[in-house]
């Protein structure tokens, strides 16, 4: 015997049940950065590609930072290749403080004219990006292979706000190009999901 349960809100919906509780639906599922991408028109990739020097010296290669006090951001997807083996070291609140190169972040729904209010650095070809460490926090430290891309299991579980920031550094003992891809998107500031 099945039953039906019947939308509270009143709008004549209803779920069908089994005699074994399970619920019967029709319904598309779509990820929280598809959503933003199509119905907010606001999920964003920044691109940032580094010359790390090689000898082992830790690079500042990647940097998104957070600049606007009424919005948060939300990173979902961190993508990592590097030419050479290194080592990835990721920290939080290494603020910006000079040099590297600005990125613009590019909207993924190419339709929409939205941009983001956050400030987004890479190393650049003089691996010249200088932040302040005085507040980091190393959250994690691992080894990617050569050439071979990396993705960063974040999931949207990084939330940056006015002065906090995610850094990425790379240490190579070899002369290597590392690239890293963010895809983020933002909330009002304090907007529980």
């Amino acid at each position: 015997m099945t039953e039906q349960i019947v939308d509270a809100r009143g709008t004549g919906h209803g779920m069908q049940v089994d005699d074994h509780g399970r619920a019967h639906v029709l319904a598309n599922t779509v990820s929280h950065p598809a959503h933003h991408a199509s119905y907010h028109k606001d999920f964003f990739y920044s691109y940032h590609q580094t010359s790390v020097p090689g000898g082992s010296v830790e690079t500042p290669s990647a940097l998104v930072q957070g600049a606007n006090s009424s919005i948060e951001l939300e990173v979902y997807a961190v993508i990592i290749t590097c030419d050479k083996a290194a080592v990835i070291s990721v920290y939080f609140d290494a603020l910006y403080a000079s040099g590297g190169t600005a990125v613009t972040p590019t909207n993924s729904n190419r339709t929409s004219n939205k941009t983001l209010d956050a400030m987004f650095y890479t190393g650049g070809g003089g691996a010249d990006l200088v932040v302040d460490t005085a507040v980091q926090d190393q959250v994690t430290a691992f080894e990617v292979a050569a050439g071979q891309p990396f993705i960063y299991p974040i999931d949207g579980t990084v939330i940056l706000g006015l002065d906090t920031s995610l850094l990425f550094s790379v240490t190579a003992a070899e002369v290597t190009t590392a690239r890293v891809t963010l895809g983020l998107t933002k909330h009002v500031a304090g907007v529980q999901l």
